[in-house]
């Protein structure tokens, strides 16, 4: 079975990490961190406006801290709520 080889520009491959990573990472967290364990997310992107509102309503649904750290600054996400006040 043969499968072609999917090229992407380094632009596409930016944007795909910039939205994805840090839902998929905490995602994975979600399933192997144990309860009552922080959920702890680095990446070298800032983090996008939607993955900002994935990670406090999980925080708040799930009843989970997530810290996510970017480029700029930690955000601690807990019961709904970012330290950033965004």
């Amino acid at each position: 079975m043969d499968c072609p080889q999917h090229t992407i520009n380094e632009k596409s491959q930016k944007h795909i990490l910039y939205y994805d990573s840090e839902m998929l990472a905490i995602a994975y967290g979600l399933l192997t961190v144990p309860v009552g364990k922080q959920i702890r997310v680095f990446k070298n992107f800032q983090v996008s406006p939607d993955s900002h509102a994935v990670a406090k309503a999980i925080s708040k649904i799930a009843g989970r801290e997530i810290i996510l750290r970017d480029s700029n600054l930690f955000h601690h996400f807990t019961q709904g709520i970012c330290s950033c006040g965004g």
